[in-house]
Order: C-alpha cells, then structure tokens, then sequence
C-alpha cells in the first residue's frame, strides 16, 4: 500500500508559509534528498513489513529535516521540522495538540532516533500528559493508526496546503504567550538540575 508523502515544493510551501517573508533560502537539492529518503522509508520501517502509519511519516519528517543540512539556520529548521510534522498529520486526518512546548522539546532531543518524538506525538493525538523526557528502551508498541491519504493532488492542494500550515500555526507552541515558554524553560532546567544530581549516583552504585 503507497503511503503519500510531500513534494519537496510541498515542504518548501510550507516553510514559507510559516516563516513568511523571514523565510531563509532552501537548499533544493538537499530537500529534494530529504523528500526521497521520507518517501522511501514510509514505505518499510525497519523489520516491519507493513507501511509507515502517519505518525512514523510524520516522525521521520522531523528527524529528517533536523538531521540534513537544508538550511543555513538550524532554529527555522527545527521549527519547519515541526509545522511540516503536524500539518502531515493534520491533512492526514489526524490532529495532533502541539500547543505544549515539550512537543517541541521532545522534537529537538529526538533528532537522531526518531521513536522518543513518535511516542510524543501519539501521546498528543491521544491527549495524554507529555513527560519531559523520553527514554527510549526496545521497541514502542501502540496502536496503527489507519491508512488515509493527504488529499492534495488536485488544483484546490497549494491553497488547502496553505490553510492547514495556518490552522497549525495558531494552534502550536510557536503561538504562545512568553510566560508559557518562561514556565517550560524552567521546568527544563529543574529536571536538568535533577539529573545532575541522581546520574553520579546512579554511576557510583551501578545503576546507570
């Protein structure tokens, strides 16, 4: 079963859509790249026989777009990283609450594997609290969310492609009030400063 995936003009719409006229210049060629690879591994994660479900699509695309070099400017690629995760849910018929910070969060610190941002954006779809950090251990099992389509092969997709990128924009964490960011950075740093104190112990006694 084919699996749709974005274009590389569908990306790069929607990173100026987002960015608007603060929208850095794409490297085409590396996007182009990034596109196949998302295409190609949606088709067969790992030992799974089965396709990618639109979480893993969308999970990939963050992992995907953070990893390669497609922009001078890692902040706008961390950020089109995630509208463009959210909005392939969205026109996937999956809508996923992003409007907490540790999506974002849980995002950045799983640009290497994939599964920790999988796992958050399953949490969000299913309206359950997101953690601040995930630990990825063996594999992740959940429920396969069912096979759809996004829907944009037809004149009206550039337009609808656009409303869902806004629809996501005023909906993210992106759009949030400084306090909510001040909040969440604090909460980082109390959970950093925890771990400073319990991983040397864990060293010490084995535990680790």
């Amino acid at each position: 079963m084919w699996i749709q995936t974005f274009t590389p003009a569908q990306v790069l719409e929607i990173h100026q859509r987002f960015h608007r006229h603060s929208a850095l210049d794409v490297n085409m060629e590396a996007l182009k790249f990034i596109c196949e690879q998302v295409n190609h591994n949606s088709r067969c994660f790992e030992s799974n026989l089965l396709p990618a479900d639109a979480i893993q699509v969308a999970a990939e695309y963050a992992s995907q777009l953070q990893r390669q070099r497609w922009l001078e400017c890692s902040t706008q690629q961390a950020e089109t990283a995630l509208i463009v995760a959210v909005t392939y849910l969205r026109l996937s018929g999956y809508i996923v609450d992003c409007h907490n910070p540790r999506v974002f969060h849980l995002m950045k610190r799983g640009k290497v594997n994939r599964q920790p941002f999988e796992m958050a954006l399953y949490w969000s779809f299913t309206r359950q609290e997101l953690p601040l950090s995930i630990d990825y251990a063996g594999s992740f099992n959940r429920p396969r969310l069912p096979y759809t389509q996004m829907g944009l092969d037809n004149y009206q997709g550039t337009a609808r492609l656009r409303a869902c990128v806004d629809e996501v924009f005023n909906l993210c964490c992106f759009n949030q009030d400084a306090s909510v960011w001040n909040n969440h950075y604090a909460e980082v740093e109390a959970e950093q400063r925890h771990l400073a104190k319990i991983l040397p112990a864990q060293v010490k006694y084995g535990v680790a």
